[in-house]
């Protein structure tokens, strides 16, 4: 599967946006991150509770996912199983 990312200007980050990527990467390597044209699912990753980046942005064939703080990552994962056909189950 692979997963369009696409990242807030960080104007206002309150949490490490590419440090939650790289975890999902580590956690889920049979998963493809990159270019939000080239996912089936787009993940929009914004620093904050604004969420501009998320604003107004088409979903990928499989959905869309917006993310504004470092709970969302178990959000994440679970989805992004979910659409691969994964149990919840691994490196949570």
């Amino acid at each position: 599967m692979k997963v369009g990312v696409k990242y807030c200007g960080g104007c206002n980050p309150h949490f490490d946006r590419s440090g939650l990527v790289e975890r999902l990467k580590t956690d889920m390597p049979e998963v493809q991150f990159g270019n939000l044209k080239d996912g089936g699912f787009a993940l929009f990753i914004c620093g904050c509770a604004r969420a501009c980046t998320g604003i107004g942005h088409s979903a990928g064939r499989l959905g869309k996912l917006v993310v504004t703080n470092e709970t969302g990552y178990t959000e994440v994962l679970d989805r992004i199983k979910k659409e691969c056909g994964h149990g919840v189950e691994g490196n949570l």
